[in-house]
């Protein structure tokens, strides 16, 4: 074992605590500062919403029970890529994908908890077109997807 897998825990652990806190203080800046809709450049501004859905609003729950079991959900899945992440690490396997997912679903699992809902405020814009807002946990969270997906394809590939 050379001395940077000897020191992968750490850095694996070191990378999910930066990322869950790096989410959490720009949503409460974004929570503080952006009180309306705020221009950084043409096509990229701030606007807080709160989505109590899954991505892009889909699943938004008003209902305190459908909120409850789309979030025990979400964290059921959480759970299940961490383990799946663990067997990845102890097979000799890379994880920063799976890492980056979880990370980033774990930070929108503590919104959930702590605000009712996910804090999304970036918003990319084209014209009138608008991307639907979303936050540092869900960049990680996609990023972690492709990479995944980019690992697979590799292996396939390969193989």
């Amino acid at each position: 074992m050379n001395n940077l897998q000897r020191f992968l825990p750490t850095l694996y652990g070191i990378l999910f605590g930066c990322i869950v806190l790096l989410d959490q203080l720009t949503k409460r800046l974004a929570l503080l500062f952006l009180e309306e809709r705020v221009y950084f450049l043409p096509f990229l501004s701030g606007e807080v919403t709160i989505n109590r859905g899954i991505s892009w609003g889909m699943l938004h729950a008003d209902s305190s029970v459908l909120f409850g079991i789309v979030t025990a959900g979400i964290a059921a899945i959480t759970i299940g890529v961490a383990i799946y992440a663990v067997k990845q690490f102890q097979a000799g396997a890379s994880i920063l994908a799976e890492v980056l997912i979880v990370a980033g679903s774990c930070a929108n699992i503590l919104d959930r908890i702590h605000y009712g809902g996910v804090v999304d405020f970036i918003l990319v814009s084209f014209g009138s077109w608008d991307f639907p807002t979303f936050n540092i946990a869900d960049i990680c969270i996609v990023l972690g997807v492709m990479l995944y997906v980019w690992r697979l394809h590799s292996q396939r590939v390969e193989s």
